[in-house]
Order: structure tokens, then C-alpha cells, then sequence
């Protein structure tokens, strides 16, 4: 299986520029407002250990939710008895499914543990890695989408759909009430709830050695340190806009689960959660 090398190391130094990009804009932006100056489509914060809404809008649209769905993929993973330090190689079909959408480092025939696979898929979103892992538990992308679909219905989340498991396909869709939910239930697994709130992890393949990446979460609050995260994921697609979905540790209300979908802006997804956050604080 022939392995291929990209030349661009753009992708190296973008998140870092972005995480520098956000950390000067909120800077110069001073205080987030409140929940009324909120540009989002829709947002939706709860406690960790209640379902009542603390503050909301049209926290029960059913919109597209883009890469949030890794959330959901990772869940069903996990549930299946990951063998975190078990390799797994890249293959045609895992690249095939991450096709589309934003540029993966995992190269065709390099080989990675699951557990840097999943890192990959939590903090820096790629796409190939969810495949991946989904062939390292037994199951096919197709597969893996009917178990994600199955686990949303024991969840009740009666507006919840898969279609593919990564959040390229704009029928992928959930309301910011139900993805509360399911941020809520990945927290409970120790794995997941470790890895989503690292700002960063440094991987190297199994082979070729001389493949390294250092992923550096797309939840641009774990850079900033203004909060204590305690996970989170982001998406984005034309469809959904830019999502969020992460949980804040506070000294009065616990722990919060805060979902942001359709925001306008990269940047501005995170302008809105604080907008409405600051509401609840």
C-alpha cells in the first residue's frame, strides 16, 4: 500500500494562528453581551445533573449539526470496548469516508493507535479517523451510522438522525437540546471526557515514525484559560453553519452544557456561547 506525504504544512500552523486570531479578538471585543445580542440559530444550556433549560433558543429546531455528530460516533465507539493501544492502518475506504471535508494528516497506509486516532477525531475533527476506529470495534461507516441512529433512540432523541458518521452530510441532524444530551453522555465515559479537555496531543505513527502531528483542539476556550472546559467538540458545514458544544465547571451551578448551532462565523460561535453564558453565570 503506497503512502503518501503532503508538502503543504499549512495545516501545522493554521490552528495555532486561529487560537491567536480569537484570543486578540476577544481582547479588543472587551464584554460577550448577553443572550439577546446572541447571532446563533440557536443554543440551548442546561446543568450536567438536570434537563431544565437554564437559557435557550429554539433549543428544539431540528437543524443540521455537522461535526457534532462525531460525538455521537465516538460514543458508540467507546461503548464497544476500544482497545486504546491496539494500531490500526489507514485504508481507501477510511479516506473515502472523510472525503469532503477538511484535510486529514492520517495518510493512506500509516498505521496509529486508537488512542491517537481518537484524539485526532475529538480535538482536531478529522474525519478518516472516525472510519477507522469504527473498523477497529467490527463496524463499517454504515454500520456505524445504524448503531449511532440506534443509540440516539435509547436516548430518546426523537430528533436526532444519522446519515453518515462524521457530520459531512447536511442530514445529519439534531436540535441543541438533544446534542446537550449527547455532550452530556460522552462526559460520562472517562476516555472521552479526558481526552475533550485537552488543548493539545502530539501523535506519531506507528509507521511511518517520521509522521508526526501535533492536534490542537478546535475548542479555542481550552486555549484561552478563561474557563475551566471540561470537553467539547466543534462543526461546521454550509448547511449547519458553526457549531459548538462544550461544558464549563462553575462554583455555583456545577457543571454546564452549553450548544451553540448556526453561528455565523468560525470565530463567532464562541462570541455567542459567551453571550448567552453570560446570562447564567
Amino acid at each position: 500500500m503506497r503512502l503518501r506525504k503532503s508538502k503543504n504544512r499549512r495545516d501545522v500552523f493554521f490552528p495555532a494562528l486561529l487560537v491567536v486570531t480569537f484570543l486578540c479578538a476577544a481582547e479588543q471585543q472587551g464584554a460577550a453581551g448577553s443572550s439577546s445580542s446572541v447571532e446563533a440559530k440557536a443554543f440551548f444550556f442546561r446543568r450536567m445533573k438536570s434537563p431544565r433549560g437554564m437559557s435557550a433558543k429554539k433549543a428544539d429546531e431540528v437543524r443540521s449539526i455537522a461535526s457534532l455528530t462525531k460525538l455521537m460516533a465516538a460514543i458508540v465507539i467507546v461503548e464497544r470496548h476500544l482497545k486504546l493501544d491496539e494500531i490500526t492502518t489507514i485504508t481507501r475506504t477510511d479516506r473515502k469516508v472523510g472525503s469532503g471535508g477538511s484535510r486529514s494528516r492520517l495518510l493512506l497506509g500509516a498505521k496509529f493507535t486508537n488512542r491517537d486516532l481518537l484524539y485526532a477525531a475529538l480535538l482536531a475533527s478529522d474525519n478518516v479517523a472516525i472510519s477507522a476506529l469504527g473498523r477497529a470495534v467490527g463496524l463499517t461507516p454504515k454500520e456505524l451510522v445504524a448503531a449511532m441512529n440506534r443509540r440516539a433512540k435509547l436516548m430518546g432523541l426523537k430528533h436526532t438522525k444519522f446519515k453518515d458518521p462524521v457530520g459531512i452530510d447536511h442530514g445529519n441532524v439534531s436540535t441543541a437540546r438533544e446534542v446537550a444530551s449527547i455532550l452530556r453522555a460522552a462526559l460520562k465515559n472517562r476516555v472521552l471526557k479526558l481526552m475533550m479537555g485537552k488543548s493539545e496531543h502530539f501523535v506519531r505513527a506507528v509507521w511511518p515514525k517520521t509522521l508526526t502531528a501535533n492536534y490542537l483542539s478546535t475548542n479555542l476556550f481550552l486555549h484561552r484559560g478563561k474557563y475551566k472546559i471540561v470537553g467539547g467538540k466543534t462543526g461546521y458545514n454550509s448547511k449547519a453553519g458553526y457549531c459548538f458544544a462544550t461544558a464549563i465547571e462553575t462554583d455555583s451551578n456545577g457543571i454546564i452544557l452549553g450548544v451553540v448551532l448556526g453561528s455565523k462565523g468560525k470565530l463567532s460561535r464562541f462570541r455567542d456561547f459567551e453571550a448567552a453564558f453570560s446570562d447564567i453565570k
